[in-house]
């Protein structure tokens, strides 16, 4: 016959009472904890002002002004492209108002001078290839002699991209073979006009050029980003520039 070990009458009482008191301590602390309100759910507490930004908008800071609302990824226009792009630039010519226009001496090639066009604007432009250019003499306005520099030939395509902030370069060589004679008597500027295609005569700049200076086949050529590649462009120059 199987052995029975046998438990005391009162041990099972003591533990129905114990498990009674356990099961109603239980029942209170759910009670308490739904209660509780650092039990809510964190979608029902107001978002706090983000501290990164100092603005106190909820949610980082966004501001719910119109006058204040954020410009569209990539600087973009309305109805166009990106503003500061190539392909914005070739559809969007330069204007003089875009553009800061300088002729300098170039220290490492005396015969040569650089025009440099600087897009001052927030929007890129676009620029015909090469600029036009005349030596002339102040004195006469354009009614004296006129010696017009070489261009490389074959030039076309699209125009050249110009983003903001960026220069586009392009080398007059006065005097490419650095002739000892050939001075065009009376010629003493450098009439320019940075984008024959696009803007009027009237955007034409004049620069002086010290007197005496020799001039003897000049070459020109076309827009680059370096000077040393404008200088290298207008070496290639062997056509007549045409008006």
């Amino acid at each position: 016959m199987p052995f029975h070990r046998s438990v005391p009458l009162s041990a099972c009482l003591a533990a129905s009472a114990l498990f009674a008191l356990t099961a109603c301590n239980s029942d209170d602390s759910a009670k308490s904890t739904a209660d509780s309100p650092s039990a809510s759910s964190p979608a029902a507490s107001p978002a706090a002002p983000s501290a990164a930004d100092g603005s106190g908008q909820p949610g980082g800071g966004a501001s719910t002004s119109a006058g204040a609302a954020s410009k569209p990824a990539g600087g973009a226009v309305p109805g166009g492209g990106a503003a500061d792009s190539d392909s914005y630039a070739l559809d969007h010519p330069c204007t003089k108002e875009q553009v800061s226009i300088t002729l300098e001496p170039r220290p490492e090639a005396p015969t040569q001078r650089v025009i440099r066009v600087q897009n001052t604007s927030t929007k890129a432009c676009g620029l015909s290839l090469i600029p036009y250019v005349e030596l002339d003499s102040k004195k006469d306005a354009g009614n004296g002699k006129i010696v017009k520099p070489k261009v490389p030939d074959g030039m076309g395509g699209p125009l050249h991209a110009l983003r903001v902030g960026k220069s586009a370069y392009a080398v007059l060589d006065l005097n490419p073979g650095n002739a000892a004679t050939g001075t065009a008597a009376g010629i003493d500027e450098v009439d320019v006009l940075a984008d024959p295609a696009n803007m009027p005569a009237a955007d034409t700049l004049n620069f002086p050029l010290p007197a005496g200076t020799r001039i003897a086949d000049p070459k020109l050529g076309m827009y680059r980003d370096s000077i040393a590649d404008a200088a290298a462009s207008a070496a290639k120059a062997s056509m007549p520039e045409q008006s």
